[in-house]
């Protein structure tokens, strides 16, 4: 549910990531994204999330974007 409010207040300007240690409840949030078709702005992974650390698709850095 969180995640779906977070895409909601974001509109088409971004995307989430969604990370548990326990596959059912990304199995649970899966469904509710997939039941109000935002699946395609988010990203699930099995994790611990205090240890999480994978760069969004796309993300340029602000030293990237000034080279």
């Amino acid at each position: 549910a969180k995640l779906c409010m977070i895409l909601d207040l974001l509109g088409d300007s971004g995307s989430v990531t969604g990370v548990d240690a326990a596959k059912h409840r990304l199995a649970a949030c899966r469904t509710m994204l997939q039941k109000y078709k935002l699946g395609d702005r988010c990203r699930l992974f099995v994790a611990d999330g205090t240890t999480f650390s994978v760069i969004p698709d796309g993300f340029r850095s602000d030293s990237e974007s000034c080279k």
